[in-house]
């Protein structure tokens, strides 16, 4: 999942690069749009595909995903996602 103008969205990593003294970037591509929407974001800028980030997307969109899209594993609290506070 990756953040984008304040909307979280369903998104992929396609590369990753260090840019000179600066942190690691990734090529995120939002799934559904154009790849001409496609960004370098940092990883505070994206959310690890989780149990826990599955539901947390559910609900700050308010979309649900389909089951074969959600991440494997135990369910556990949404404020447990690191880097998120709600």
């Amino acid at each position: 999942f990756a953040w984008d103008k304040g909307h979280l969205y369903k998104a992929h990593v396609v590369k990753c690069k260090t840019w000179s003294n600066g942190p690691m970037k990734y090529l995120v591509h939002y799934l559904g749009f154009k790849r001409s929407h496609d960004k370098w974001l940092t990883m505070h800028e994206m959310i690890k595909y989780t149990p826990e980030a599955c539901q947390f997307y559910e609900e700050c969109t308010g979309w649900p995903l389909e089951d074969d899209e959600k991440a494997e594993g135990a369910d556990s609290k949404v404020n447990q996602i690191p880097g998120i506070n709600k």
